[in-house]
């Protein structure tokens, strides 16, 4: 037992990084097999697991009223709207008899 102590301090002071790393690697299983009993007998509960899903209501599905649809346009928006339409036309008027016929917008 005293030549592993002996054998044990040697290697800590001449390779420390191997040292701890097995150290550090021998402890890992050793918590698994100690800590959770221990957390049993001070009274530790795990926490409730988290809802990976939206929960669905146990109830007939409403219809969505309408209020949220985007109103329809005023007199005002969709006069000018015509005339925005119409200046456009006009302006590429010129264009449009260089094409063939069947191409042309419709008038």
């Amino acid at each position: 037992m005293a030549s592993l102590f002996r054998f044990l301090r040697r290697s800590a002071h001449e390779s420390p990084v191997y040292f701890y790393s097995l150290v550090i690697g021998f402890t890992g299983p050793a918590i698994l097999a100690i800590v959770p009993p221990i957390r049993k007998r001070m009274g530790y509960e795990l926490a409730e697991a988290v809802p990976t899903t939206y929960p669905v209501p146990k109830r007939e599905r409403r219809s969505v009223s309408s209020e949220f649809d985007d109103p329809p346009p005023s007199k005002e928006v969709q006069e000018y709207l015509q005339a925005k339409e119409e200046a456009t036309k006009n302006k590429f008027s010129h264009l449009y008899a260089k094409l063939p016929s069947r191409l042309r917008p419709e008038p």
